[in-house]
């Protein structure tokens, strides 16, 4: 019976591959039909340019937010601990960032224009223009909201930084990911967790 049981779950599992094989090629042909000498995005939609800026800086403040709560969030529980984790996953956020855009340089979504002029100062202040993989705005938001509300928020960032051209729909998948990853491999010490671990995923 036993024997029966695994038997049946292996098969299931065999399938399961089969399934995800056959979407993954049936993607990639999909893919292959659309290639051009240009990136695409799925999910690009031109917006006024008013609306654009206005998104981008609705974007670039919501991590900074997020930020500044976990701090004061640490700092009022006096927890040396929790800011130290906070601290450890940007750390690791912003190292593999680094690491990813320079070994694939990826043209911004308005192309590259923006980048022949922009000195290093310039985007320290402004930000980089070919920095797309993956979202760091989307990774902060993910790690430093907590429970049901990041289910809100990450949605929220990664659509306005789409619509105002800040990064690609992949750059935004593939930074929850990541930001999930860090989360399991820097954990918050047990005593300041804020909700269950299953709520998170």
């Amino acid at each position: 019976m036993l024997h029966n049981k695994t038997f049946c779950q292996s098969n299931k599992y065999v399938i399961l591959l089969l399934f995800s094989l056959l979407a993954y090629f049936i993607s990639a042909y999909v893919a292959m039909q659309r290639v051009s000498t240009t990136i695409q995005d799925y999910f690009v939609i031109n917006l006024d340019t008013m609306i654009q800026s206005h998104l981008k800086k609705i974007a670039d403040v919501m991590p900074l937010l997020f930020v500044v709560y976990q701090l004061s969030l640490a700092s009022l529980q006096k927890s040396r601990s929790r800011s130290n984790t906070i601290i450890q996953r940007c750390v690791l956020l912003y190292s593999l960032k680094a690491a990813i855009q320079f070994l694939t340089l990826v043209p911004a979504v308005n192309g590259i224009d923006e980048c022949i002029n922009r000195t290093f100062i310039s985007s320290v202040l402004y930000g980089n223009c070919a920095d797309m993989m993956f979202s760091g705005h989307t990774g902060l938001v993910y790690l430093l909201s907590v429970g049901y509300y990041r289910f809100c928020f990450v949605p929220i960032e990664g659509l306005f930084l789409v619509l105002s051209k800040q990064h690609y729909t992949s750059d935004i998948v593939v930074a929850v990911i990541v930001a999930q990853w860090i989360e399991y491999y820097i954990p918050f010490a047990p005593e300041y967790k804020q909700v269950r671990t299953t709520e998170l995923v």
